[in-house]
């Protein structure tokens, strides 16, 4: 079994460079509402000197199409994660990655349509904020990529 490590909300050069050398896979960096959110122009220069392996990530809650466009032309992500409803209203190129969000509605279980895509709780962020012996900061929080039709992964 291969496992895909993605880290969000990362917000100092320090965290992304250590994560990097961790050897994630992907680091998202969060535009939606969150103490942990970046500015397009942030995010920028945070994923800069970035390795192609690891995959940049526009992690959004409901954007605007507007706030779509300036993440997609300032960061320039590999992957859009956003909610599933979201993606019928927003102008993607074709050939962007999308990585729809599931949430768990309750105790009813919920069936992904597409090939990736990101498991959650009701609601993103939920996690907490710790300081790390660096000076950074870690989170704790529930979330699961998944890759196939199972939601395993």
């Amino acid at each position: 079994m291969t496992v895909f490590v993605k880290v969000c909300g990362l917000t100092h050069a320090d965290d992304v460079a250590a994560a990097v050398e961790a050897g994630v896979d992907a680091l998202g960096f969060v535009f939606a509402e969150s103490k942990r959110r970046v500015t397009p122009d942030q995010a920028a220069r945070l994923a800069e000197g970035m390795p192609p392996r690891v995959l940049r990530v526009a992690v959004m809650l409901h954007p605007t199409n507007e706030e779509w466009q300036e993440v997609l032309n300032v960061f320039r992500p590999d992957v859009l994660q956003t909610d599933t409803e979201d993606f019928g209203r927003l102008e993607i190129p074709a050939g962007q990655r999308r990585w729809p969000v599931y949430r768990q509605r309750g105790d009813r279980p919920v069936q992904p349509r597409a090939e990736e895509y990101v498991y959650e709780g009701g609601k993103s962020g939920a996690g907490t904020t710790t300081t790390a012996g660096s000076g950074g900061t870690g989170t704790s929080g529930a979330g699961a990529a998944g890759s196939g039709s199972t939601g395993s992964g």
